[in-house]
């Protein structure tokens, strides 16, 4: 159910037409979504601003994609910073039910990070190194 206005078509309507999703409701629902536990996993590394767009579209298909499909990924984000000097910053984020289901992305080393055959065209920095933070909120 939308949280404010209008249901897509897609999505039944609700049983009583004038229902809507109080307050009191829209904190329980993300109170909901925040128990959730997970393990977060970053990386980062850094490319030429000129060469962002090709190097995004390479890192979705290839990183991005792995993540989305392995089993115990919750969700992955790649976000990028221009850093003003011609160099771009990029930032991968996924979410992972487990230290565990990270194994089937990363192999036993998960402290590791994953590279792919055109990384080294693309990257001038990369962090070795992964972080992993434990979900809290």
């Amino acid at each position: 159910m939308a949280i404010d206005g209008d249901l897509p078509e897609s999505v039944p309507p609700p049983p009583f037409p004038d229902a809507r999703v109080t307050p009191r409701a829209r904190r329980s629902i993300l109170d909901l979504m925040t128990e959730q536990r997970a393990v977060v996993r970053m990386w980062t590394g850094v490319v030429r601003t000129e060469d962002r767009d090709s190097y995004v579209e390479y890192v979705e298909r290839t990183g991005m994609d792995e993540y989305r499909t392995t089993a115990g990924n919750l969700d992955a984000w790649l976000l990028t910073r221009d850093l003003g000097d011609g160099r771009t910053e990029i930032t991968t984020v996924s979410r992972w039910e487990s230290r565990d289901a990270i194994v089937g992305f990363a192999g036993t080393d998960i402290e590791r990070a994953v590279f792919y055959p055109e990384d080294d065209r693309f990257l001038l920095e990369r962090d070795l190194h992964v972080r992993h933070y434990e979900q809290r909120s």
